[in-house]
């Protein structure tokens, strides 16, 4: 009887941890394909919390000569 609990305790412990496997693996390969997608299609680069207004404004005082 205590060998069977072992056996079966160790069966879903192994089973457990290859799902979980991969399912990371799955939400990696998902993420990088998204990132993927978005770079070859041109899409507008995410900025982010920056706001236009403020990348604006920051070109802006960059391109001042500085003293």
């Amino acid at each position: 009887m205590g060998q069977t609990c072992r056996r079966l305790s160790i069966t879903l412990y192994t089973r457990c941890t290859t799902v979980l496997i991969v399912v990371a693996l799955s939400i990696l390969a998902v993420s990088i394909a998204a990132v993927l997608h978005r770079r070859l299609t041109g899409a507008p680069p995410d900025l982010g919390s920056v706001s236009e207004r403020w990348l604006a404004e920051y070109r802006a005082d960059a391109s001042r000569p500085s003293r």
